[in-house]
């Protein structure tokens, strides 16, 4: 379970620097295809929006504070061998197989706006005293010398709070109302909670009981939360990470589907509600439901989703869409490799050579590629570069 391995990943190891490179390490060679697959570059470029996605996820949700709890592996490679379009057309044998690093670049940072962060809830959680509301009190009228044996009259409150005289006034003797060090004292009432802070309160107590290894007592908080603020969006996303790491992913896919409905404008459930139906299984309805997400208009300028969409599409055949998702993704962040490889063969395949082999070179700028898939690269760019016309 892939998608599981990298969003324990991203609970447990806050702010922690992904590494980029040596992604190509351990590899063991494929063994070759009985017949021809045209999907073997869709599929290794999903699997890279996957991770960078994911990784997303985490700047999204993770703060410093979750104690490491769970060792996680790391996420599976993508391991299949190309043939089909891609090997008639290179000039050089295509690497057998392959894992695309998918480190999450800096230089773009998720928003973040539709979720309340962690910082934040950590800050509303409850103290150990009760919280009040101040209310006024009036102040009665000052005695005066020759009738300082009894307190003066006091006005009729007009709210339902009593005001009440401090006894230290009647020994204040011919003290001045501007002189006297008494003021007269207040009684608070206690306020009620609001449903989003009772559940962020609920929040701050799953995130306790994760520091400390119950996930039981946290999926009891985490849908405490649910249950009082229907789209909240860091709930949502840690339930969910929760029930796929106990193998319970229909219940996941349905803590974000009814997130979703309550916030639908929320990006990073969108997102993560792809990935689940994305990693689930090469099946077309899912694949269809996934690009329906994706294709949320809240989510046009998300680099990640646009990139995941990208690959999605051409998975599916439809390059031009898939060209214009890459395109999209890449106006905010031009320095993803993978991003212009999958540009690349999608512009290759409608037939538009002199774009793709732009591509294909803006892809080699990318030091983070590894070098079987640098390699194959480079054998697209020389057969282009050969080719008539």
């Amino acid at each position: 379970m892939s998608l599981v391995n990298q969003m324990l990943k991203d609970l447990e190891q806050r702010r922690a620097e992904l590494p980029r490179g040596d992604s190509l390490r351990g590899l063991r060679a494929a063994p070759p295809s009985a017949e021809p697959q045209r999907n073997f570059w869709p599929t290794v470029l999903i699997a890279a929006a996957l991770g960078g996605v994911g990784y997303g996820w985490w700047l999204t949700f993770a703060k410093p504070g979750l104690e490491p709890g769970l060792e996680a592996p790391p996420v599976a490679a993508a391991n299949a061998a190309p043939t089909g379009w891609v090997a008639e057309n290179a000039n050089t044998q295509p690497p057998s197989a392959t894992e695309i690093d998918a480190a999450w670049d800096k230089t773009w940072e998720p928003r973040t706006a539709e979720a309340v962060s962690v910082a934040a809830l950590e800050e509303s959680r409850v103290e150990s005293r009760p919280e009040y509301a101040d209310v006024a009190a009036t102040e009665p009228a000052a005695p005066t010398p020759s009738t300082i044996k009894q307190p003066a009259p006091q006005p009729t409150p007009t709210t339902t709070v009593t005001t009440v005289a401090s006894a230290e006034r009647t020994s204040m003797g011919g003290m001045s109302p501007a002189t006297s060090p008494v003021t007269s004292s207040m009684h608070k009432t206690p306020r009620a909670l609001s449903p989003t802070e009772q559940a962020a309160q609920d929040y701050a107590q799953a995130l306790d009981a994760l520091r400390s290894g119950d996930t039981a007592r946290a999926e009891e908080r985490l849908r405490a939360a649910l249950d009082k603020v229907p789209g909240h969006a860091q709930a949502a996303e840690t339930l969910s990470a929760i029930l796929l790491q106990q193998h319970r992913g229909r219940e996941a896919e349905d803590v974000l589907a009814e997130a979703i409905a309550a916030a639908p404008q929320a990006p990073r459930l969108l997102v993560l509600h792809a990935r689940i139906l994305v990693e689930s299984g090469a099946d077309s309805d899912r694949d269809a439901e996934a690009v329906a997400l994706l294709q949320t208009p809240t989510l046009s300028n998300d680099a990640e989703a646009q990139a995941l969409l990208g690959a999605l599409q051409q998975r599916r055949g439809n390059d031009a869409e898939a060209a214009t998702a890459y395109r999209q993704a890449l106006t905010r962040a031009p320095q993803r490799g993978t991003w212009w490889l999958g540009l690349a063969i999608s512009l290759e395949r409608s037939r538009q050579p002199a774009a793709a082999l732009e591509a294909y070179r803006r892809a080699l700028t990318d030091r983070a590629l590894g070098d079987q898939v640098a390699g194959y690269v480079r054998g697209r760019i020389a057969t282009l570069d050969n080719s008539p016309g």
